[in-house]
């Protein structure tokens, strides 16, 4: 055995060419192999199926192709009525009935558009889409647009934008001033918690606490102030940049930067 993958190991070239010229044999002769695609021929002669399929060739001619009923719990008696009544049955006069509903739709349909007279039906459908097309461009002549635009033009000019921005201010302002105040009283409290857990009893360490209750109010104080002073910053940014921008632009579009103007 040792002798033998030696040989094999030390002759590689060999191996390989050995290798191919095998290969191409194989693929030479591959035409030659007949391969049977019949499953049933795989299967023992003594299944059932492979029985039943041999019964159904033997007993009608051209093989069956098309379709295989096996019917159960009937004796040989009941099984030859059966067989008789599908004798019996004619496969075209089958196909015909199935389709026959079908066919005579059609037949009506095909004849109904044969015996239109398709020059008057063209005629009345131009005739319908012409009038709806009229009765369009009337309704659209009867409106009196200019009259609906210096209506829109007016409304847009008698709203009170002063008032809307006013309001919003208002509401802004106060929503600003309730949110300061809520910090300011939950800061005191805070801060009067603070000193009543963590700075009693260290008066020789920490010196008077109402002096610490004073520097702690300066900070908080100087912290809402800080605030106040950001939210002042962008209140001024916001109506430099978006509010006044867009009141001068609706200003210059309807003509209303002075009293005198608007008179005239």
């Amino acid at each position: 055995m040792q002798k033998f993958y030696r040989a094999v190991t030390s002759r590689p070239k060999t191996v390989v060419l050995f290798f191919l010229v095998l290969a191409a044999v194989c693929a030479m002769l591959k035409p030659l192999i007949a391969v049977n695609y019949d499953m049933n021929d795989y299967l023992p002669p003594s299944t059932a199926s492979t029985l039943a399929l041999n019964a159904l060739d033997a007993e009608y001619d051209g093989g069956v192709p098309n379709a295989r009923v096996m019917v159960k719990n009937i004796d040989v008696a009941q099984a030859m009525e059966y067989k008789r009544a599908l004798e019996q049955i004619d496969g075209a006069d089958v196909g015909t009935i199935l389709v026959s509903k079908f066919t005579i739709g059609l037949r009506v349909f095909g004849s109904f558009l044969a015996n239109v007279d398709w020059g008057l039906l063209a005629q009345k459908v131009s005739e319908g889409l012409i009038s709806a097309l009229n009765d369009i461009g009337n309704a659209i002549d009867s409106v009196d647009w200019q009259k609906l635009g210096t209506g829109i033009a007016n409304g847009i000019r008698s709203i009170d934008y002063a008032g809307i921005a006013e309001a919003i201010g208002y509401l802004f302002g106060q929503a600003l001033k309730a949110g300061i105040e809520f910090v300011a009283g939950a800061g005191a409290d805070l801060w009067n918690w603070i000193k009543e857990t963590f700075l009693a009893g260290f008066n020789e360490v920490f010196g008077d606490p109402e002096a610490w209750g004073i520097f702690g109010q300066n900070i908080i104080v100087g912290i809402m102030n800080g605030i106040l002073h950001v939210i002042a910053e962008i209140g001024i940014w916001i109506w430099e940049n978006i509010f006044k921008p867009f009141a001068d632009g609706i200003a210059d579009a309807f003509d209303m930067h002075s009293p005198s103007r608007v008179a005239e």
